[in-house]
């Protein structure tokens, strides 16, 4: 009986974060990429102008906006930014931090007009209620000899990464179609080395069951298992990606690691006699 409430614990444990999470009334977070957008022309042939919008209740960490060239067809002399606001931040401690949108330049050296230009681009903000994003990095390809004086040259971000995919794929509102993404990640999830310790514990639940146990029987106890993990690893993905929240940076929040805290200690007292479950 003990194994089956601590594999129950296991299976639902996120399902059980997931409400934590959702309990009161959370704020919402915009995407990083609706929340600070950066937009790139050119100037002329040796001066880059980076357009940053950023929406109200965010912030963009100036230290942390960096540039540079992906490709030998140019290098960055100097970049030049506004000087922004004085900010006591609780991650980095005091720094300047734009909350305004703002723009930047970039001076360019040994440049090949004959070659497309391709600028990284480096930047990490937050928003006013908490929320710390990742680094974001964005690849854009300038065409240098597109230059005229009436219009700025298109400017064509590099193929889309892993996220962007998954941001992608939920703008497009196809539930099922996320459920399924989900649900196989869910399966791939029961493959990764933490769920390795769970193998003792469902082989100590078949083997409990006696030596006439069949193979069909032993199967669908180890398939219920790994369903429940893809199942509950898929409502909470959906969950997560809808609320446009990073789940990891909630998780961090002392009422939940506490609240987690105190279930193990829990349970560490019925494995020294404390109390027994039946």
């Amino acid at each position: 009986m003990r194994r089956l409430l601590l594999l129950a614990l296991f299976c639902f444990a996120p399902l059980a974060q997931a409400d934590l999470l959702s309990f009161g009334n959370k704020p919402k977070f915009l995407p990083p990429d609706q929340a600070f957008v950066l937009k790139i022309e050119v100037v002329d042939q040796r001066t880059l102008r980076a357009h940053f919008t950023i929406t109200p209740g965010y912030y963009l960490y100036r230290d942390k906006t960096t540039f540079s060239i992906a490709n030998d067809t140019a290098k960055i002399a100097h970049v030049t930014l506004p000087p922004g606001e004085t900010k006591n931040d609780p991650n980095f401690g005091v720094l300047q931090v734009f909350h305004d949108s703002f723009q930047g330049e970039l001076a360019l050296e040994a440049v090949d007009v004959k070659m497309p230009l391709a600028v990284q681009a480096t930047y990490q903000g937050c928003s006013d209620e908490g929320l710390c994003y990742p680094p974001i990095e964005k690849r854009y390809t300038l065409e240098l000899t597109q230059v005229v004086s009436t219009a700025p040259p298109v400017i064509t971000p590099a193929p889309e990464d892993e996220n962007s995919r998954i941001a992608q794929l939920f703008r497009d509102g196809n539930f099922w179609l996320i459920v399924s993404f989900f649900f196989g990640a869910g399966l791939l999830l029961a493959l990764t080395p933490c769920v390795f310790p769970m193998i003792p514990i469902l082989s100590g639940i078949i083997v409990g069951r006696g030596r006439h146990i069949t193979h069909a029987h032993a199967f669908l106890l180890s398939l219920a298992y790994v369903l429940g993990m893809a199942v509950t690893y898929a409502i909470v993905g959906v969950a997560a990606g809808y609320s446009g929240s990073l789940l990891s940076n909630a998780l961090q929040t002392p009422w939940v690691l506490g609240g987690f805290a105190a279930l193990f200690v829990l349970l560490a007292l019925s494995m020294f006699g404390l109390y027994e479950l039946q």
